[in-house]
C-alpha cells in the first residue's frame, strides 16, 4: 500500500508525500530497532540476576564447608589435619 501511493507520488511529481512517506517508513524501522535493543537489555538483565543469584548460592555454600572444616580443626589437631589433607 505505502509503495503503491509512493509510486503514484513520484509520478505526480508530489513531493512533499514522497518524503513524509519515507520519513514514516524510517522512522517505523528506527522504533522497531529500539524495541529489539530495549528487548535485549531486558533479557540481559535476566540473566545478570540469575547468574548472580548462582554464584551467591554456591559461595553460601562454600562459606558453610569452610565454616565446617575450622570446627573439625578447632576440635582436635589430629581432626585438623585430617579434614584440611582433603581425600586420598
Amino acid at each position: 500500500m505505502i509503495l503503491r501511493n509512493l509510486a503514484k507520488a513520484l509520478r505526480e511529481q508530489n513531493w512533499f508525500t514522497v518524503v513524509l512517506e519515507v520519513l514514516i517508513v524510517v522512522v517505523g524501522i528506527f522504533i522497531g530497532l529500539q524495541a529489539d535493543a530495549w528487548n535485549e537489555v531486558r533479557k540481559d538483565r535476566l540473566s545478570e540476576h540469575r547468574y548472580l543469584e548462582r554464584i551467591h548460592d554456591e559461595l553460601a555454600l562454600d562459606i558453610e564447608s569452610i565454616e565446617e572444616s575450622i570446627r573439625i580443626a578447632e576440635k582436635s589437631p589430629r581432626h585438623g589435619s585430617i579434614a584440611f589433607a582433603g581425600p586420598g
